[in-house]
């Protein structure tokens, strides 16, 4: 077997998993017919079993539906910014909001996070799912981070370590909680406000807007909100304004 059909062959399985990740996103409602967020406390801690293929976890939610869902999250999460660069479109249309981060797609557009940034520069951001699922700097991760250092490295490298994870925290001033207009949780904004008093930053809360999201979910993509890359084309920088263009493979960007 040559070195190209090795690489193809490679190449082959990989876009195979892709292909296969998108289309059970795409296709989560049918597979695992549950809301991701629905609490039900009597089928708290399942095992694995016919109606919940991979149990469900401490509040009774569904993990398959919780997966496929973030599944779909991650997959829009990770096409923003210039991240993308480089991506080629084979036979199949991409499509990219033209944002700086992430965070832009929480607060409804390009222009709101940058006003912001503006604004409330140094600021770290948290929302719903980060909250959940992410490592954030409360007196409880820290403690759970403390309790894991002093078993594995003893307490004295212990306090070196958690004094090196904490240099970060100073080039922030300000810890910005961003609501959700569809899915609110009382214990989450006395959490991000538990987080900046800790920490030594002000707090500031903001209104979340799912306008690109839903935009991005109803096909209603504008050029100047989103990058559209056709099938044989490559996603390059674009330094004018948009940020991101599609360029016809075996073309250089202008």
């Amino acid at each position: 077997m040559t070195r190209r059909r090795k690489q193809n062959i490679k190449l082959a399985l990989v876009c195979a998993i892709l292909g296969a990740i998108v289309l059970m996103t795409i296709f989560a409602p049918w597979l695992a017919p549950y809301d991701p967020l629905e609490v039900n406390m009597e089928l708290r801690l399942l095992d694995p079993c016919r109606a919940h293929p991979l149990g469900t976890d401490d509040v009774g939610r569904d993990l398959l539906a919780r997966l496929l869902c973030g599944g779909r999250v991650s997959l829009l999460i990770g096409l923003c910014s210039n991240g993308v660069v480089g991506l080629e479109s084979r036979d199949i249309p991409l499509v990219i909001p033209r944002t700086d981060d992430c965070i832009a797609l929480f607060l409804g557009s390009q222009e709101r996070y940058l006003r912001l940034f503006e604004e409330y520069n140094g600021t770290y951001w948290l929302n719903n799912g980060w909250i959940e699922t992410a490592y954030i700097p409360s007196l409880e991760m820290k403690e759970e981070m403390r309790e894991d250092y002093i078993r594995r490295y003893g307490e004295e490298n212990a306090e070196f370590l958690l004094e090196q994870d904490s240099l970060w925290i100073g080039n922030y001033n300000t810890c910005g909680y961003i609501g959700s207009p569809i899915y609110r949780n009382p214990g989450h904004p006395a959490l991000a406000r538990q987080v900046a008093a800790i920490n030594g930053w002000k707090y500031a809360e903001f209104e979340g807007d799912i306008r690109l999201l839903r935009m991005m979910t109803e096909g209603t993509w504008t050029d100047e909100e989103f990058c559209i890359c056709p099938p044989r084309h490559r996603v390059e920088a674009e330094y004018t304004g948009k940020k991101i263009q599609a360029v016809p493979l075996g073309a250089d960007a202008v």
